[in-house]
């Protein structure tokens, strides 16, 4: 729907609307190469490693890949009206 109304891919919008002026510069709706290396990695009930998801076309859903400290922002400044970026600006 983003892209269809604002014609502007859902991976553009995140980056000037929200990840940008929030300052969430470890974040990114699409998974990064360095993310290899850097990101924690999930085990299951056997305690055995289980493979990262690692999307390559961002989904509104559940794409975003964020930090503890971007995540942090993200809540801070969602929580801040006057400081929220808006979707129709």
């Amino acid at each position: 729907m983003i892209e269809h109304l604002l014609e502007q891919s859902l991976t553009e919008f995140g980056h000037t609307r929200v990840l940008e002026p929030f300052g969430m510069r470890l974040s990114s709706f699409v998974w990064r190469e360095a993310y290899d290396t850097q990101a924690a990695q999930g085990h299951d009930e056997e305690n055995q490693p289980v493979e990262n998801n690692k999307p390559f076309e961002p989904n509104a859903a559940y794409a975003m890949h964020t930090t503890p400290s971007d995540r942090a922002r993200f809540m801070i400044n969602s929580l801040q009206p006057t400081t929220a970026v808006s979707p129709t600006r």
